[in-house]
C-alpha cells in the first residue's frame, strides 16, 4: 500500500503533461499553477480564454471568472467577475472581447468585517441536516445556486448589461449568444421553471419575451455549445421518462442540486430542434460538449465512460454522422481531463486536468496544438483539415478563411530581464511638444501609459515593475466613476488591457501596493450598492451631492444653496472603507470598519505602516495604522481637510495637503459643508508632520490649490501640483519641486495650459509617473512615465533648444508667501488664505472629477 501511495504521489507531483496515446493534440503546455480551474472558453480570435477558478492563489472557495492572454503567457490571469458571490459558465460575446457569464453577486449579503470568500454561496451538501439531503448528497451532484442571473462584462470586468432577472431563489444561467444574422442575434440560457431547468431563447435586444426552446417536460439542460456555422447545438442534460424519474429530478432541484450521474449529451439542429441523445455513454456522467471541426459533426465532451473508475474523467470524441466514439485524452494512469474548449480555427485546444499535480483534486488548465483527424503529419493542422473528395467541407473551410497558424503566441521570456522591460526602453520624443515639452529638463524618455478616459493616482509597486491606478470613462472603461486597475510596466500598455482589481461596483479611490508585491489596498463604497434589476454601466456609482440630477436638491434647501454658491465640490462619501486585496483583486481583509469616511491609504517605504484620512472623529484628519489594520493612531487634529498624505523615504515624516479655514465664517462654512459630506478644495497648501504627530510645519504659502505632494528619493525635496502660478486661465496645473523646509521652489512641467498632477517617484528614485492632459482630447487625463533626471548629478539633460527658463531657475513665489516652513500647532487652527470661490476650467474639472478627493 505504501508503494502504491508513493507511486500516485510521484505520478501527480512529477507526471508528464504529454501522453503518447493523446493523438489528437501535442505540445501540451501548462497555463495555470495552483487552485482549481474549469470551463475555459476561447475568444473569437483565439488570443484569449476565460475560465472559472477557485482556491489556491485566488483566495476564494467559490468560482470567479478570469481571463488569460494567450499572446503573452507570462501575464497573470485577470479577474473579470466582481469577486463577490460566485461566477462561472463564461463565454466571449461574438465579435467582441466582452464576456457573458452567470453570477449571483447582485443578491449576496455583505458580512461584517468583509472578506470576499465569505460571500461564497453555501453548497447544499456542505450542510447535510436531514435524511433527504443526506440521501441526495450520497451521489455526485452539482450545485444550482439560487438567485443566479446572466450578466455581460467588458474586457476590464465592468458591467455592461444584466440580461436576466430571476425571481427570488431562481436560477438563470449557462448563457450562449449567437452571431448577428439577418434574423438578429439570439440569446440562449438555462432557467429554472416548474418543469425543472430548461432552455429559453430570445433576441439579445430583449424586445420580446423568452420562448421555451426544449419540449415541455421535467428535465435539466445546460452547457450549450454551437458549431461555427451555427447549424447545430450540443448540450448536456437529463430528460426524464418515468414518473419516478421526474419526481427524483424535481426533488434534487428543490434542494438546488443537479445529479451528475444522470447527465447525457444531446445534439440537435437549430432547425426544428429535435435533440438526439448520444448513445453508448448513457448511465455515465457526461457534460460540457464542444464542437471540434468545421463541418459541425464532431463533438468533444467530458465523461467518466471508458475510465477505470467513476471518479476518473476524460475527453471523448463523438461523430454525429456515424455515431462513433473514441477517446481523446489519455487513458493511462489516474489523470483526469475535462472541460475542453477549441479555438475557432480548430488549431488549439485548452482543457482542465489534474495531470502534473501533487493534489489530484486540483485541476489546472493546459494548452495544446489540436488536430481533429488525429493522423495529420507536421504541420499539425487543425479542424480545417479536409479530404479533397469532400467538396462541401472544402467550400466551408474556404468560406471561413482559416489561417495555417493559430493566433496564439508561444511562451514569452521571463519579465525580470531589464533589457526587455518596456518602461526601460528609450524614446526619441525629446521636446516633441506632444508628450515632452521644452523646459522639462528633469524628464527623459517620456512614455504614455493610458490612452483615453480619466486616469490618475498611479503608484509604483515596491519592485517598481507594476503600477496601480484609478480610472473611469464610459467610452474607455465602461464606468461612470473610478475603479482600480494595475498595469505591468514591463509590458507595452498599448497592447493589453489593464487588470481591474476592484469589484466594479460603487466608486473606488487611492490604491497602493504592499511590500510583498502581491497584495494592495484601495478604498471603495461597493458594500452600499444594491442591484435588483437590469442596470446601466454606471448605475452603481454614488450620486454626487451637487449633481444637478440629485433629487435631494429639490427637497433640501440648505444643500441646494450650498451647491449653488460653490463652484466646485468634492464628495466625502461616508461609505468609503479601505480593503486589502490579493494579486487577483479578491478581498482578503477589511482594514477599516468604523462609521464615516476612510480612504486615501498609502503604505510606508518599510512596508509596516498605512497612513490614511478618516472622518471618524468628526473632521478630516490623518491617521496611521499597521498594515493589518490594527494599532490605529491619530496624527493630525487641526480644523480643515488633511489628506493625500505620503511617507518620506526614511519613514519618519508625512507630507500632505490641507485646507486651513480661518476661525469664524470660513470655519463655519467648512463645517456646514462637511455635515453634508462635501468640501470645496480650492485653497490648499502643503504640510509636513512627523509620524508621531509632532512638529507639523506648513511648507507652502502659495495661494490657490497646491496638492498631490510626494517625496523625491533624496528624502528632502517634494514634488507636487499647483495652480498658483497659472497664467493660462483657471484649471491649468503644473508640477513643482520644493524643499520640505519651504525653500527652492522649481517648476517641472511646461505644457502651457494643461493639467499635470499626481506625481510619484519610484522606489529606486529613477522614474516619475504622473497624470497629464497632454496628448489627449478635451476630456482625457492620462498617465505618463519618464526617467527622472537630477541635473546636480552626473546625468546630462536632453539636447534641444528649450523655449522655457533654463533648469534650476527658481520660481518666484507670491509676495505673501514664506520662504521657510512655518511651524503649526497640532491643537489650533492655522490660516493660510481665503477660501475664495472661482470657476474652474474643463481641464480642472475632468481631472478632479476622477478623484473626488
Amino acid at each position: 500500500m505504501k508503494f502504491i501511495l508513493l507511486f500516485l504521489f510521484i505520478f501527480f507531483a512529477k507526471g508528464d503533461v504529454n501522453f503518447p496515446d493523446e493523438k489528437y493534440f501535442k505540445n501540451v503546455r501548462q497555463l495555470t499553477f495552483g487552485g482549481h480551474h474549469s470551463i475555459p472558453s476561447f475568444s473569437n480570435d483565439g488570443s484569449q480564454i476565460v475560465f472559472s477558478a477557485r482556491g489556491g492563489p485566488y483566495g476564494m472557495n467559490c468560482d470567479q471568472v478570469y481571463r488569460i492572454n494567450l499572446k503573452d503567457l507570462s501575464e497573470r490571469p485577470a479577474r473579470i467577475s466582481p469577486g463577490l458571490g460566485y461566477a462561472t459558465n463564461a463565454k466571449y460575446f461574438p465579435g467582441s472581447n466582452d464576456v457573458i457569464l452567470e453570477t449571483n453577486f447582485h443578491k449576496i449579503n455583505y458580512p461584517e468585517n468583509f472578506v470576499a470568500n465569505n460571500t461564497c454561496p453555501t453548497s447544499t451538501c456542505d450542510n447535510v441536516s436531514d435524511p433527504i439531503t443526506q440521501q441526495l448528497c450520497s451521489t455526485p451532484t452539482w450545485d444550482l445556486y439560487p438567485d443566479t442571473d446572466v450578466f455581460l462584462f467588458n474586457q476590464y470586468g465592468n458591467i455592461r448589461e444584466q440580461y436576466t432577472t430571476s425571481s427570488p431563489g431562481g436560477y438563470q444561467g449557462s448563457p450562449l449568444v449567437t452571431r448577428m444574422t439577418f434574423e438578429g442575434q439570439m440569446f440562449y440560457y438555462s432557467a429554472k421553471d416548474d418543469l425543472g431547468v430548461n432552455f429559453y431563447v430570445r433576441p439579445i435586444d430583449q424586445q420580446q419575451n423568452p420562448t421555451l426552446m426544449t419540449e415541455p417536460n421535467t428535465s435539466f439542460f445546460g452547457g450549450m455549445s454551437v458549431d461555427f456555422g451555427e447549424r447545430r447545438v450540443a448540450f448536456h442534460g437529463y430528460k426524464t421518462i418515468t414518473e419516478n424519474d421526474k419526481n427524483t429530478l424535481l426533488q434534487y432541484i428543490k434542494y438546488n442540486l443537479i445529479p451528475t450521474t444522470l447527465m447525457d449529451i444531446f445534439t440537435a439542429s437549430f432547425d426544428g430542434f429535435a435533440p438526439q441523445v448520444v448513445q453508448g455513454v448513457q448511465g455515465y456522467s457526461n457534460f460540457y460538449p464542444v464542437f471540434a471541426n468545421t463541418r459541425g459533426n464532431k463533438v468533444i465532451f467530458s465523461t467518466n465512460y471508458g475510465q477505470k473508475d467513476n471518479k476518473t474523467f476524460g475527453l471523448y470524441l463523438y461523430n454525429i454522422f456515424d455515431e462513433t466514439l473514441s477517446p481523446v485524452s489519455t487513458l493511462v494512469g489516474n489523470a483526469s481531463t475535462v472541460h475542453a474548449t477549441i479555438s475557432s480555427d480548430y488549431n488549439k485546444i485548452v482543457f482542465a486536468s489534474n495531470r502534473n499535480s501533487s493534489d489530484p483534486s486540483e485541476f489546472q488548465l493546459f494548452l495544446a496544438d489540436f488536430n481533429i483527424t488525429g493522423t495529420s503529419k507536421d504541420p499539425f493542422d487543425g479542424g480545417h483539415y479536409v479530404k479533397k473528395e469532400d467538396p462541401q467541407s472544402v467550400k466551408n473551410a474556404e468560406k471561413v478563411n482559416f489561417k495555417t497558424k493559430s493566433n496564439i503566441a508561444e511562451f514569452s521570456e521571463p519579465r525580470d530581464n531589464d533589457a526587455i522591460c518596456w518602461q526601460n526602453t528609450p524614446t526619441n520624443n525629446y521636446y516633441d511638444g506632444i508628450v515632452h515639452f521644452p523646459g522639462e529638463f528633469h524628464l527623459k524618455n517620456v512614455k504614455q501609459l493610458t490612452f483615453g478616459g480619466q486616469n490618475a493616482e498611479g503608484y509604483f509597486s515596491f519592485d517598481d515593475n507594476m503600477l496601480t491606478l484609478q480610472a473611469t470613462g464610459p467610452d474607455n472603461y465602461g464606468t461612470g466613476c473610478d475603479q482600480v486597475y494595475q498595469i505591468d510596466l514591463c509590458k507595452d500598455p498599448s497592447t493589453r488591457a489593464a487588470h481591474k482589481m476592484s469589484t466594479g461596483l460603487g466608486v473606488c479611490t487611492c490604491s497602493f501596493f504592499l511590500e510583498n508585491g502581491k497584495q494592495s489596498l484601495y478604498a471603495g463604497t461597493f458594500r452600499n450598492v444594491k442591484i435588483n434589476t437590469s442596470i446601466a454601466h454606471d448605475a452603481t456609482c454614488p450620486i454626487k451631492t451637487c449633481d444637478k440630477n440629485n433629487p435631494v436638491l429639490l427637497t433640501n434647501s440648505t444643500i441646494a444653496d450650498l451647491c449653488k454658491n460653490a463652484s466646485y465640490t468634492w464628495d466625502i462619501y461616508p461609505d468609503f472603507d479601505i480593503y486589502l486585496v490579493n494579486e487577483y483583486g479578491n478581498i482578503v481583509k477589511q482594514l477599516t470598519n468604523v462609521p464615516g469616511y476612510d480612504a486615501e491609504g498609502v503604505v510606508s517605504p518599510d512596508g509596516k505602516m498605512i497612513a490614511f484620512t478618516s472622518m471618524r472623529n468628526g473632521d478630516l484628519d490623518i491617521y496611521i495604522m499597521d498594515t493589518d489594520g490594527g494599532n490605529v493612531r491619530q496624527i493630525t487634529n487641526v480644523t480643515g481637510y488633511d489628506g493625500g498624505s505620503f511617507f518620506s523615504p526614511d519613514n519618519k515624516r508625512l507630507i500632505f495637503r490641507a485646507s486651513r479655514p480661518k476661525p469664524g465664517p470660513e470655519t463655519d462654512y467648512y463645517k456646514l459643508l462637511l455635515q453634508y459630506n462635501i468640501v470645496v478644495p480650492l485653497a490648499m497648501e502643503l504640510f509636513v508632520v512627523n509620524v508621531d504627530g509632532t512638529d507639523m510645519r506648513q511648507i507652502t504659502h502659495l495661494g490657490g490649490a497646491s496638492w498631490a505632494p510626494y517625496y523625491l528619493h533624496d528624502n528632502r525635496r517634494v514634488i507636487f501640483s499647483s495652480d498658483f502660478n497659472d497664467t493660462a486661465g483657471f484649471g491649468a496645473f503644473d508640477l513643482y519641486v520644493i524643499n520640505d523646509d519651504g525653500t527652492g521652489l522649481e517648476k517641472i512641467t511646461w505644457d502651457e495650459g494643461q493639467f499635470d498632477a499626481f506625481p510619484m517617484m519610484n522606489n529606486a528614485g529613477t522614474k516619475l509617473v504622473w497624470a497629464s492632459s497632454r496628448n489627449g482630447s478635451e476630456y482625457d487625463l492620462n498617465l505618463f512615465i519618464a526617467d527622472w533626471v537630477d541635473l546636480t548629478s552626473s546625468a546630462s539633460p536632453p539636447t534641444g533648444t528649450p523655449t522655457s527658463p533654463p533648469t534650476g531657475t527658481p520660481i518666484t513665489p507670491p509676495s505673501n508667501s514664506s520662504s521657510t516652513g512655518t511651524p503649526v500647532s497640532s491643537t489650533t487652527t492655522h490660516s493660510s488664505g481665503s477660501a475664495s470661490l472661482w470657476t474652474p476650467s474643463i481641464s480642472l474639472l475632468l481631472a478632479l472629477v476622477v478623484l473626488s478627493l
